[in-house]
């Protein structure tokens, strides 16, 4: 496996654990699994301008990307989106995954609080030993639930991460910061922007579109520069 899939391989992986390839440190928190996750409310006054969004799995949702970062469309099983803050830089960088999950159409502020609970269940599974408080998140019209961590790619480089997770019609969405370590709060907005503007219900005409194009990952002003928009799609 060359470096691009493992890269991307391990985002996937990291969606549900805090690290790839190591051990991981993860972040604790002084609650106990019997209380309810807390709800968290991020204030969306002066959130960061996003591009224009487009349609991903397979048009079942729409997303935005931060202004100025940079699409990838040479995505691994699993993920429908990948960006990151600059085309010369690895980090930070933003994963949209997706996963069936059959038996819940959606997650609102009535049933945030459980769906929190229920990813909190899930991690404790996959790893008992990891104690990082799983909240119950809302930014606008999105609600879900919200994890913290720290990672580590196979090339020993460590991560900050922040995932904000939640489902739509049977299908699980996590959208994934990963940034270096003391610089998550920075672009801790931009994922709060791409979640807050995640548009779970696009149109019909919407989602006749597709993002199998590398075309589809641009933007108005991309578009008008071929040029501008060339050696995107793939990963660093």
């Amino acid at each position: 496996m060359n470096r691009s899939a493992r890269l991307v391989a391990c985002a996937a992986a990291l969606a549900f654990t805090a690290g790839c390839g190591s051990s991981d440190v993860p972040i604790r928190d002084d609650r106990t699994d019997d209380d309810p996750p807390r709800i968290e409310r991020p204030s969306v006054g002066a959130l960061p301008k996003l591009e224009e969004p487009f349609p991903v799995d397979d048009g079942r949702i729409e997303v935005a990307r931060p202004l100025g970062w940079k699409p990838e469309t040479a995505l691994r099983k699993g993920v429908v989106y990948l960006c990151r803050a600059s085309a010369k830089a690895s980090y930070p960088r933003i994963y949209v995954l997706a996963d069936d999950y059959p038996g819940l159409e959606g997650v609102t502020a009535d049933n945030v609080q459980k769906f929190a609970s229920a990813i909190r269940s899930q991690l404790r599974l996959e790893k008992p030993n990891d104690k990082r408080e799983v909240s119950a998140v809302l930014i606008g019209q999105f609600a879900g639930a919200a994890y913290s961590g720290r990672g580590r790619t196979e090339n020993d480089r460590d991560l900050d991460l922040l995932t904000l997770v939640t489902v739509s019609r049977g299908r699980k969405y996590s959208l994934q910061l990963q940034a270096d370590p003391g610089t998550l709060a920075t672009y801790t907005p931009h994922l709060h922007a791409m979640a807050h503007e995640l548009n779970l219900s696009p149109s019909k005409e919407d989602e006749a579109k597709s993002f199998g194009a590398p075309e589809s990952a641009k933007t108005v002003t991309e578009k008008a520069s071929d040029k501008a928009a060339s050696g995107q799609g793939v990963l660093p």
